[in-house]
């Protein structure tokens, strides 16, 4: 009899815990609830009702917050992933969660709204955006940016007022975001007057006459070289890295 309780109540516990991890919505809430393993985990989404798995670093400590759990929007290191992708492979995402990858639009709009309700305006209540950069030589620095959150589809998920960047990565007399206002275009979907996507090899967001201050999917450099524009390219590397090496990794992930 005492077995049988027993069982049950385990059967139970069991039960609670997986609904809770059901809805979970991003990973700084599975990093709260005990969950300290990186790897992939199933967010419920707010904004589209449904499931989406995201792949959590749960081993990075913000320099600012000092917490842990970021929900990785995309990741690069080998050079193995095609990001010279059209629309529709970048609204829905590519690659695998736990090697090089995009998230997809509709995921990162719907992972950056999550706090957003009909009573409070969408720049509101937007996590935080965290990229780490690591050169061919090694040198590893970051940016974390104080809120980032893209539109729907209807407005080119656009990215609202996002900034100001802090971190090893960023200028020290300039703290702007270089993707602040810019609407995401690929090469079969181009909004930009210059081209922006057939001379990255890969979709961003742009402002409509300017592609050369940052892509972090433009084309991958599979060897060490100098840093161009129509490679992986962040506007600031230039100047924090005076050789101008080009980029190794790179990674995109929010916090709330």
């Amino acid at each position: 009899m005492l077995k049988s309780y027993i069982k049950r109540l385990k059967q139970v516990a069991h039960a609670m815990l997986s609904l809770l991890f059901s809805f979970l919505s991003d990973c700084s809430q599975f990093y709260k609830h005990g969950y300290r393993s990186s790897g992939i985990y199933p967010m419920w989404l707010k904004q589209g009702y449904q499931f989406a798995s995201f792949y959590c670093d749960m081993e990075t400590v913000s320099e600012l917050t000092n917490k842990l759990g970021w929900t990785v929007l995309q990741k690069r290191f080998n050079g193995i992933e095609n990001f010279n992708r059209n629309w529709n492979e970048y609204t829905k995402g590519f690659g695998t969660l736990d090697g090089e990858h995009w998230a997809g639009l509709e995921n990162i709009f719907s992972i950056t709204n999550q706090m957003v309700s009909k009573f409070s305006q969408p720049e509101s209540n937007t996590p935080w955006l965290r990229i780490d950069f690591e050169d061919w030589n090694g040198l590893q620095l970051y940016t974390e940016i104080n809120g980032f959150a893209i539109s729907s589809a209807e407005q080119r998920y656009y990215t609202y007022d996002i900034g100001p960047a802090y971190g090893s990565a960023t200028y020290l007399d300039d703290n702007s975001v270089p993707f602040h206002h810019g609407k995401f275009s690929t090469v079969d979907n181009d909004k930009t007057d210059d081209k922006c996507p057939s001379k990255s090899k890969g979709g961003w967001w742009w402002f409509h006459n300017t592609c050369g201050v940052a892509n972090l999917n433009g084309y991958y450099t599979k060897h060490k070289s100098r840093m161009e524009l129509n490679s992986i390219y962040w506007h600031a590397w230039p100047r924090v890295n005076g050789v101008r090496t080009s980029l190794r990794r790179v990674s995109m992930k929010v916090q709330y």
